[in-house]
């Protein structure tokens, strides 16, 4: 489901290269939090857990 990244660390990430802007306490984390938008098929997918806090974007 991922169409486009918001910044080049966000999709370095993606890719699995070494990202240095990311904290490596946090790398493994944002990168499970990336496959699972990667795998998600509709906006539902990721509706759980609830602690993925997901909200409609505005604007």
């Amino acid at each position: 489901m991922i169409r486009s990244f918001g910044d080049k660390a966000t999709e370095r990430l993606w890719r699995r290269e070494r990202v240095r802007s990311i904290d490596p306490r946090i790398h493994r984390v944002a990168l499970r939090k990336l496959r699972q938008v990667g795998s998600a098929e509709s906006l539902e997918d990721l509706r759980v857990p609830p602690g993925n806090r997901l909200e409609a974007l505005k604007g």
